[in-house]
């Protein structure tokens, strides 16, 4: 169980107070094999009430699966931007979260599941609706590589929920 605080105000300072929560929930399976990423089907819409507050980013993935030889990016965009993400030195992509497939790791073979949590406090200054969503790609080393949301990369035995939630935090 999770549990998330946020301290009250006092008298002397404000903010910190949870103004709103938006939730996105996906109950289904989801896969992609591409180095453009795409979608993951976990989206909310909120609507900041000032330009000083900020807004939570919680990312839960029941389970993540892969198969081939590479990894599975995460993305966490702000309408079309990207962020929270590191900088790469190389040629791999720049990603919030970076997973290797069960392929490179061979002791815990081709059918283990990751759990993916991902946590960014962001300060987008606007008043405007915003679009917090989740997307992902691949990155192959020798071989086309695909990543699986809520399941398994080889069988559909465990079927997990997956969920983005966004709270206004006052600041």
């Amino acid at each position: 169980m999770s549990l998330l605080y946020f301290p009250s105000s006092s008298s002397s300072t404000s903010g910190g107070k949870v103004l709103q929560v938006q939730n996105s929930f996906l109950a289904t399976t989801t896969s992609m094999s591409s180095s453009t990423p795409a979608d993951t089907g976990l989206s909310c819409d909120i609507t900041p009430a000032s330009t000083d507050n900020k807004i939570f980013c919680l990312v839960n993935l029941g389970m993540v699966g892969y198969s081939a030889n590479g990894w599975g990016n995460f993305h966490l965009m702000r309408d079309s931007t990207e962020i929270g993400a590191g900088t790469s030195t190389g040629t791999d992509q720049d990603t919030m979260a970076h997973y290797p497939s069960s392929s490179v790791n061979t002791a815990f073979g081709n059918n283990f599941g990751w759990p993916v949590s991902i946590h960014y406090l962001d300060s987008p200054s606007s008043t405007s609706a915003i679009t917090y969503k989740l997307q992902f790609s691949t990155t192959s080393l020798t071989a086309s590589p695909s990543v699986y949301i809520n399941r398994r990369a080889y069988d559909t035995q465990f079927i997990t929920g997956s969920s983005l939630s966004v709270f206004e935090i006052e600041g």
